[in-house]
């Protein structure tokens, strides 16, 4: 556009493009009795924190994906979301 203004090209031809159809999803979050359930199953996973955690905060799948060690302070139990990840949905 910058360019079309200053004169420097005749025409913008991004404007011919169609964009892409962006796909919506419908998000089916786990029921209270399910999140227990997932909780009570995974008392010998070892990735039970990790589903602890996922229900707990109600982070994004990419802000959890990113997650990194320095993003957690346990003793103030707090947890930063400075990343995120670009997740795409499966067919």
């Amino acid at each position: 556009m910058t360019a079309e203004r200053w004169g420097l090209v005749s025409r913008n031809v991004a404007k011919l493009v169609d964009p892409p159809r962006v796909r919506r999803h419908e998000i089916t979050p786990l029921t209270p009795e399910q999140a227990r359930r997932l909780i009570e199953t995974s008392a010998d996973d070892r990735y039970r924190a990790l589903w602890i955690t996922a229900l707990g905060t109600g982070l994004r799948q990419g802000e959890f994906l990113a997650l990194r060690w320095e993003d957690v302070d346990p003793e103030a139990g707090r947890l930063r979301v400075r990343h995120t990840l670009a997740t795409w949905p499966a067919p």
